[in-house]
């Protein structure tokens, strides 16, 4: 899985529970691949908040990826590492 196909998938995701599945198929798709899964996960604790944290919460027991959800890399930084375009200005969240 390239690094394009993992934006364009990151892009059709959108920040609801309904996106669950495919969010898990992503995770899945880049293990295989051994790709920049820190990134994505990284990418979506700042763009995806209600899904990343549902998903952390869903994978507590599975040690392998509780492990990733606890690392931390900056966000400009994950993003630059997938090529995505700099300057990203996150959404603000509305209580």
């Amino acid at each position: 899985m390239t690094n394009n196909d993992i934006i364009k998938e990151l892009y059709a995701i959108k920040d609801d529970l309904k996106n669950t599945e495919k969010c898990i198929d992503l995770f899945y798709k880049i293990q295989l691949t051994y790709g920049p899964l820190i990134e994505v996960i990284t990418i979506m604790r700042f763009e995806k908040p209600k899904l990343y944290t549902y998903l952390k919460s869903r994978f507590d027991k599975n040690p392998r990826f509780n492990l990733l959800f606890e690392l931390a890399i900056d966000h400009e930084f994950a993003r630059a590492s997938l090529g995505f375009k700099l300057n990203y200005t996150a959404p603000t969240l509305v209580s």
